[in-house]
């Protein structure tokens, strides 16, 4: 009998007790075209991604923008599959608490982070994963 010891970050085990107990929905939110990331009605759902859940913004080359403080992600992936933008304008803040993708499954991925903007991202920002194109922008 093999047995194996595995060790979880304490971010993960939150995430995994929050689903478990229905407080989250740990789901993949796909945006819809362009526009506000605040506005909820711009994702698929009519919710805005939270704590426990991946923003995907993969919608046909869309720009997202983002002006104010969205809510804390699990993930965010810029261009997955699709290409796609992202826009933080001054004042917007992003707070990431797993990865951050730009470009990503061979779709090109766009952020622009402007002057008084703040993107925070607590493990990996990865940019232009599995032959992607990527580009990061900022003031």
């Amino acid at each position: 009998m093999i047995t194996r010891n595995f060790t979880f970050s304490g971010i993960l085990k939150l995430v995994v007790l929050a689903c478990i107990a229905g407080s989250a929905n740990c789901a993949d939110i796909r945006y819809m075209g362009s526009g506000s990331w605040t506005t909820a009605s711009n994702w698929v759902g009519g919710v805005l991604p939270s704590s426990g859940d991946t923003a995907i913004l993969n919608w046909a080359g869309n720009t997202v923008t983002l002006g104010s403080t969205a809510p804390d992600v699990l993930n965010v992936r810029i261009g997955q599959d699709e290409d796609s933008n992202l826009e933080v304008s001054s004042g917007g803040t992003l707070n990431v608490l797993n990865r951050l993708y730009v470009g990503h499954n061979n779709s090109a991925g766009t952020m622009t982070v402007a002057a008084g903007a703040t993107i925070n991202v607590a493990d990996i920002l990865w940019v232009g994963g599995n032959g992607s194109a990527a580009q990061v922008t900022g003031d």
